[in-house]
């Protein structure tokens, strides 16, 4: 198995990971606690999920004071694709 399908295996690799990507998909750009109504899971998951988005520099994070707001990185091929992919099997 090469490393994209290793990459791609990660990402779609927990249901509260993809409940978060088909939200910020949708969204220009929420806080976490929004992420966490969207998705009706815990702040710990949401958390989590949203680190390791990070650090595959699929999400951004802007810190405005306490308060933290994530955002798709949509000048990135891969989070223009995965948008694509969401679109096309919601029947977008």
């Amino acid at each position: 198995m090469g490393p994209s399908n290793l990459t791609f295996l990660k990402l779609f690799g927990t249901r509260s990971r993809v409940k978060i990507i088909k939200v910020l998909a949708s969204e220009k750009e929420l806080n976490i606690t929004q992420i966490i109504k969207k998705t009706k899971s815990t702040h710990k998951s949401v958390s989590k999920q949203l680190g390791t988005l990070t650090e595959m520099n699929l999400v951004q994070e802007k810190k405005i004071g306490r308060i933290r707001i994530y955002r798709f990185q949509k000048e990135n091929p891969i989070v223009r694709g995965i948008i694509n992919f969401i679109k096309l099997i919601e029947g977008e």
